[in-house]
């Protein structure tokens, strides 16, 4: 079987039938396919004379095209942006842009590290790239990468999710948890019994 997500619960079902119509018991196995890739950050700085308006979504392209990735992959775009000191003589503008390429679950490689990992040519790419969008004032460090690290690594309830009130048709939760602008889902299901949804962590639903 191929085309499956990483890090993913699948449940396959099968049987065998003959030319004769004789069909076999079904047979139902469960697994995991193994972790996903990760993320990896990336990040471009410039000093200038001056300040500058350039789209991050430029620096995003410019960037992609080095890795040779699809932009809408280069995820969390952001720019710190460090004014002049107050001391007189001081007027170095200074810029970062910074992003993050999103794995993806459908191949196992390359790998994000090996996207981000620019060649000289493609580094070199890159700076001359940035040095064309911001003019001659401006002075382009090097292309970097860094492994990514998530900000909140584990999500946790602070309430467990508990039965508010129900109707004939409809049930209010309540619950509580740490999520870090996060998202919050909820599954209803009614196909087994409670007891085989208790019992049987294969039957219970996951993030995926």
């Amino acid at each position: 079987m191929t085309w499956l997500w990483a890090e993913t619960k699948y449940q396959v079902c099968g049987y065998a039938d003959n030319v004769y119509g004789n069909t076999s018991d079904g047979s139902v196995a469960y697994f995991a396919t193994t972790s996903n890739d990760n993320n990896y950050n990336w990040e471009v700085s410039a000093q200038g004379s001056n300040t500058t308006g350039i789209d991050m979504v430029v620096v995003r392209d410019i960037v992609s095209y080095a890795q040779g990735v699809n932009p809408e992959r280069n995820i969390n775009i952001n720019v710190v942006y460090t004014a002049p000191t107050a001391r007189r003589l001081q007027t170095t503008h200074t810029y970062k842009w910074t992003g993050t390429l999103a794995s993806d679950r459908s191949v196992e490689s390359p790998t994000t590290q090996s996207f981000t990992t620019l060649s000289a040519s493609d580094s070199s790419y890159v700076s001359t790239e940035m040095s064309t969008v911001l003019g001659a004032n401006f002075v382009v460090s090097p292309y970097a990468n860094s492994a990514y690290a998530a900000t909140q690594p584990t999500v946790a309830w602070t309430t467990s999710p508990n039965v508010k009130s129900k109707t004939t048709n409809s049930v209010t939760i309540g619950f509580g948890c740490d999520n870090n602008n996060g998202q919050v889902a909820c599954v209803v299901l009614n196909e087994q019994s409670q007891s085989t949804y208790e019992s049987n962590n294969d039957m219970k639903p996951s993030a995926e």
